[in-house]
């Protein structure tokens, strides 16, 4: 997510945080639905690799963590705490 301040310096209002916030949990991916769909696969221990090449740059943003096996890039992304899911839900 982005910084609590302008790229010019100036501090963000409260509410442009919130509406920060709130476009970050309407955008975040439905890995569940990205692994259905073949786009993802799982690999065990919460981490992932991507079934068709490269990770699409849109879902970079939301991993975790990096690393590389046997040649592959895997993944891990971002959990969002339940008070979060809950909100996101209810967008």
């Amino acid at each position: 997510m982005a910084l609590t301040t302008h790229q010019d310096g100036a501090p963000k209002t409260e509410d442009e945080m919130r509406e920060q916030l709130r476009e970050h949990l309407k955008n975040f991916p439905d890995f569940d639905g990205l692994i259905a769909a073949g786009t993802l696969r799982a690999v065990g221990g919460g981490w992932y690799e991507s079934a068709r090449g490269p990770l699409p740059h849109e879902l970079g943003k939301y991993m975790d963590q990096v690393r590389a096996r046997d040649g592959k890039a895997q993944y891990k992304p971002m959990k969002l705490p339940k008070q979060l899911r809950a909100r996101k839900d209810s967008l």
